[in-house]
């Protein structure tokens, strides 16, 4: 090729604009940021999970699915008003199937083989929840989908079908109102218990496949305008966080999808929780979370001889950071850190 011709090619590459290929979506700052010392409670779908393990990661002070995950908004104003009664399950409250005694208001993770094992897990979580719940600055509610499940004997909508014949449920979709009205009744309630408590509303980005691909739409369809009223009626208390959108109109391609192409990968998480973390939180607290991640990827460390100079060193070296860390940041519990490189 002349030369000439080169030079006029990385003229024209010059000129070109670049071409972007997605459409980024850019969230306002909150006003109302996230700290190391304000407690919080997340509740609902798989979504939760993600942000409060993430949280929970870098000792943020937080409260996890007090029943364990929920999707539709009546299990997540039940499990909300559970504690705020400080409700205490007795073995009437359990059924039994499959060899395990659990409860229709909580998740399997609960279910247990033997009845005062699950009962005291459920009891505990309880407690805990509630005590959290009256201490707690941010609520987060995660809702998945607006489709319930109800028990045709017991007349009741549970949050967890425990693997039972579908036979003996009846299923139904809530409407806009529905949600609002249920909601806004439980929101009352916490609010007369801790009026200082804020809450952050998302939608969850997980696909409910079993919905169809309709149903899943007009599903969470009905939950964002729900939502959408609910901010709008309370704009002094309550935020949204566009989990669901960074998910389908941001990212919007199925390689940010895991496995089962319906849950978000590991690569989505991680994008929708920088989004989130630049919404939620301050410089410092992004500071402290650098220095946190940094003991996190420590321990993940494996060496191939733990008993070599250089890793007593590096575990050293560690254990001294998480020394220096504790004296600068006496608001977080470093002990984990300090156990595991001694």
């Amino acid at each position: 090729m002349a030369e000439w011709l080169r030079g006029y090619e990385i003229k024209l590459h010059l000129i070109t604009p670049i071409m972007n290929f997605r459409t980024e979506i850019h969230i306002n700052p909150s006003t109302n940021r996230i700290s190391h010392q304000t407690p919080m409670v997340l509740i609902g779908s798989c979504f939760t999970e993600y942000i409060g393990c993430k949280l929970r990661d870098l000792c943020f002070p937080v409260f996890l699915n007090p029943c364990g995950i929920v999707y539709n908004p009546i299990s997540v104003s039940r499990s909300l008003e559970i504690m705020i009664a400080g409700k205490e399950f007795t073995g009437e409250d359990l059924a039994f199937f499959n060899d395990l005694w659990f409860s229709f208001d909580h998740h399997t993770s609960f279910s247990h083989p033997e009845r005062d094992s699950c009962l005291e897990k459920i009891n505990r979580n309880i407690l805990e929840g509630s005590q959290y719940l009256r201490k707690a600055k941010f609520l987060l509610i995660s809702f998945g989908t607006s489709r319930v499940y109800i028990h045709k004997k017991l007349e009741k909508v549970v949050s967890n079908c425990h693997k039972i014949p579908s036979a003996e449920f009846e299923q139904r979709m809530l409407s806009v109102n529905e949600i609002i009205e249920l909601t806004r009744e439980t929101m009352k309630k916490i609010v007369t218990l801790n009026p200082e408590l804020k809450f952050i509303f998302t939608l969850s980005p997980v696909r409910h496949w079993k919905d169809g691909a309709t149903g899943n739409q007009l599903s969470k369809a009905t939950l964002l305008l729900a939502i959408d009223k609910l901010v709008k009626e309370y704009p002094d208390i309550t935020e949204y966080f566009p989990a669901y959108e960074l998910m389908l109109d941001d990212l919007r391609d199925y390689r940010y999808y895991a496995d089962d192409l319906l849950h978000p990968g590991t690569q989505a998480v991680q994008y929708i929780w920088e989004k989130f973390s630049d919404t939620c939180f301050d410089e410092k607290t992004m500071t402290i979370n650098n220095e946190l991640n940094s003991l996190n990827n420590a321990m993940k460390h494996r060496p191939f001889n733990k008993n070599t100079p250089a890793m007593k060193k590096f575990l050293d070296h560690h254990k001294l950071m998480a020394e220096n860390l504790c004296k600068k940041y006496p608001f977080i519990d470093f002990q984990k850190y300090i156990e595991y490189f001694s």
